[in-house]
């Protein structure tokens, strides 16, 4: 069975599945208060069991559609947020959501609300060969979705640069202490 739901159609789902999908998926939006990624919001969602990843992004981007949640970028980042509509609608049905629902919501936020929005620091390093025959190595920090710093490196040969890029992304975290230290950062 196909049902055609604002725009998209969803296979072997009811109505009233949707509906109940939907807001789940905003009360996972308003619980958590604060905007998120469609990474976050997945890692909620599929930690829970509730949803499917590919349902997930399907019901977000017609909710996006609908316009009962937002979208925005900030520091190159997409977030999602509910609209004042989205806010309503769950207000009037959230007694469609199956309480077991909302228990394993609460629960996962309780317990990992700090691991959700953790700004992981990650090193990232890559080479490539130069028209004269060098390499450039190329090591970056990021943190969340910010890239706060990036040095390259030129060498002669290939082995020096992936010796160099695999330093860096195992012991990358010391090398970068070193770095913020010698500018008085820390």
């Amino acid at each position: 069975m196909i049902m055609i739901l604002g725009g998209y159609a969803m296979f072997d789902k009811n109505f009233d599945e949707l509906i109940t999908e939907k807001l789940t998926i905003l009360y996972t939006l308003k619980k958590i208060k604060k905007d998120m990624t469609d990474a976050q919001l997945a890692n909620v969602i599929l930690s829970t069991e509730i949803l499917d990843y590919f349902t997930l992004m399907s019901l977000l981007q017609n909710m996006v559609e609908t316009k009962i949640v937002t979208t925005y970028k900030k520091n190159g980042t997409i977030l999602y947020s509910v609209t004042q509509n989205g806010l309503e609608v769950l207000t009037s049905f959230i007694d469609r959501i199956p309480d077991y629902f909302i228990k394993k919501i609460d629960k996962y936020i309780d317990e990992n609300y700090d691991e959700i929005f953790a700004e992981k620091v990650l090193l990232k390093a890559d080479y490539g060969k130069n028209d004269d025959f060098s390499y450039t190595v190329v090591a970056s920090v990021t943190k969340g979705s910010l890239e706060i710093f990036k040095t390259s490196f030129l060498v002669e040969n290939e082995e020096d640069a992936k010796r160099i890029a695999s330093k860096w992304t195992k012991s990358g975290n010391e090398e970068y202490l070193k770095i913020l230290d010698i500018f008085g950062l820390i």
